[in-house]
Order: C-alpha cells, then sequence, then structure tokens
C-alpha cells in the first residue's frame, strides 16, 4: 500500500471497511495544522514520536503508546512535537448501539 499525500509535511495510508476506517498518518516537521471535526468516533494511538492533539480548548501530550477517545463533531488538530517524525493510527468508527461484533 502505497502512501498518499495529505497536507503538507504529512501523508497517509488507508483502508476501508463496511463501518470503520482505519488511517495510518505520518507527520513530519512542517507539517501543516489544519483544525477539523469528523461526524463519528476517531480513536487514535501514537505509534512512535509525540503528538500534541488540540482538542476543546485542551491540550493532549501523545506520546508512543498512547491512546485518544475524540468523540463524534469535536474540532480537533494534530500538531507535531519536535524535529522528528510522528506516526499515528487512527481508527474511525461509526455511531451504532452494539460496538461488541461478538455479542
Amino acid at each position: 500500500m502505497e502512501w498518499k499525500p495529505f497536507r503538507q509535511g504529512s501523508d497517509y495510508k488507508i483502508f476501508e471497511a463496511i463501518r470503520a476506517t482505519v488511517k495510518l498518518t505520518r507527520f513530519t516537521p512542517g507539517h501543516a495544522q489544519s483544525s477539523h471535526k469528523y461526524p463519528y468516533q476517531q480513536i487514535a494511538m501514537i505509534l512512535s514520536g509525540e503528538v500534541d492533539i488540540h482538542a476543546e480548548g485542551e491540550v493532549h501530550r501523545m506520546v508512543a503508546g498512547g491512546w485518544l477517545f475524540t468523540p463524534p463533531n469535536v474540532e480537533h488538530f494534530p500538531a507535531l512535537v519536535g524535529d522528528g517524525e510522528a506516526l499515528s493510527l487512527d481508527v474511525f468508527l461509526e455511531d451504532r448501539e452494539n460496538l461488541d461484533p461478538y455479542r
């Protein structure tokens, strides 16, 4: 799977399923910060590097292994920390009544 250009200083790989999307994003120094929101839930895990997630007037410092849940329709944006790269794995889920597929 090839990396696709996203905003300045970032690119991504994406996998889409019926009710979920998984996105791997690579941030490099100078990446363009852009506030945005989604109509679905977002679960983010930082795989490497450090990223500040700005959401609802708060800043969440995320390091490798850190997880963050962003509810639907919450304005947020990532900001790379330091001079290295960072990788973020994001899972986007549509709202549904039963989140446990084994029930």
